[in-house]
């Protein structure tokens, strides 16, 4: 999966496809402290729900759709990191509903 994010005055703005389809994105991320959460929008689909958090090396957390989570890690494709427009590539882990509480969240790892 390949997607184009933008990050302004601390909003998150993102359009993408992948298996799945075409999506956008949109959400908050503060400089301060690294943290972001945005909703993966698929057109006429579901909502996928991020929660993370930016460690030099991308966004590092977890997404969901109701009972079902995963990890992700999300990297610049170009190697600006502090670029306020970038390609992005990611990396999502699917976990089911009965490991959930069970064990932490496995990040995939580049």
């Amino acid at each position: 999966m390949r997607l184009h994010i933008k990050f302004a005055g601390g909003s998150m703005n993102a359009r993408g496809d992948d298996p799945i389809g075409a999506f956008t994105c949109s959400g908050w991320y503060s400089e301060d402290t690294g943290d972001a959460a945005w909703t993966k929008k698929y057109v006429a689909a579901h909502d996928v729900n991020y929660k993370g958090v930016r460690d030099g090396r991308g966004i590092w957390g977890n997404w969901n759709i109701g009972y079902v989570q995963g990890g992700f890690h999300i990297w610049p494709d170009d190697g600006e990191e502090n670029a306020s427009e970038h390609t992005a590539t990611e990396v999502a882990e699917l976990v089911t509903p009965i490991e959930m509480g069970t064990k932490p969240v496995d990040v995939a790892e580049e």
